[in-house]
C-alpha cells in the first residue's frame, strides 16, 4: 500500500502539525489491516526523509509493523532545522535558533529508542539536506535493532540514482524479516 500524507503528492488537505501526519500514517495502517487479503503478521514499512520521521513514530506506537526500511531519515525536528540553516554539525547560532523556533515533540530518535524490531537505515554520505549524522544518531538509539548502511556519494533525493542496489537491499531485508509464508 502506498499513500501520501494530506497536502503531499495528490492528497487533499493540509497538515498543520506533525501529529496530523502521524494520524494519516496510522489511518493508512488501519486501512491496510482491515483488508481480508493482508496478512497482519507480515507488515513492513518504508519511509523516506519526512516519511521516516513519521514512520518511526508510528512504528513506536504500533506493534503490527514488524520491520521497516528508512531512507535518509532525520533524528529530530530541531536537528533537521539546524542542519538546514547551519550545516552539520550546525554552528551555535543555527542550533540556538532551531531550539527556540522549532517544537521538538514526537522526536524520531526518541521513537527509535522504543522500537525493538528490525530496521534498516539507508543514508548517503553526500546528503546535504539531512546529513548522514542523523541516521548515525538514530542507529545509536536503536539498542542494536537498526542496521545502518552509509552509501558513498549518495544525496538526499538521488540515492536510487547513485545506488540502484538499494532496491535489492530492501527486498532482501523485507524477505528476511517478513518471510515468504
Amino acid at each position: 500500500m502506498l499513500f501520501d500524507f494530506r497536502g503531499y503528492g495528490q492528497s487533499e488537505g493540509a497538515a498543520l502539525h506533525r501529529n496530523d501526519l502521524i494520524a494519516d500514517a496510522i489511518a493508512a495502517l488501519d486501512a491496510l489491516l482491515s483488508r481480508d487479503d493482508v496478512d497482519p503478521a507480515r507488515i513492513g514499512m518504508y519511509g523516506q526523509s519526512l516519511g521516516g520521521a513519521i514512520g518511526l513514530n508510528v512504528m513506536a506506537q504500533r506493534g503490527e509493523i514488524r520491520c521497516a526500511v528508512f531512507e535518509s531519515p532525520f533524528s529530530s525536528w530541531r536537528d533537521a532545522a539546524a542542519s538546514a540553516v547551519g550545516g552539520d554539525p550546525p554552528f551555535f547560532g543555527a542550533a540556538w535558533l532551531a531550539a527556540i523556533c522549532i517544537p521538538d515533540h514526537a522526536r524520531p530518535v526518541d521513537a527509535m529508542a522504543r522500537i525493538d524490531r528490525p530496521m534498516l537505515l539507508l543514508h548517503g554520505d553526500a546528503d546535504v539536506v539531512v546529513p548522514a549524522s542523523h541516521s548515525r544518531r538514530l542507529q545509536a538509539a536503536s539498542a542494536g535493532h537498526a542496521e545502518l548502511v552509509i552509501l558513498p556519494g549518495g544525496g538526499h533525493n538521488t540515492l536510487r540514482d547513485t545506488h540502484p542496489q538499494i532496491d535489492q537491499m530492501m527486498i532482501d531485508f523485507f524477505s528476511a524479516h517478513l518471510g515468504a509464508g
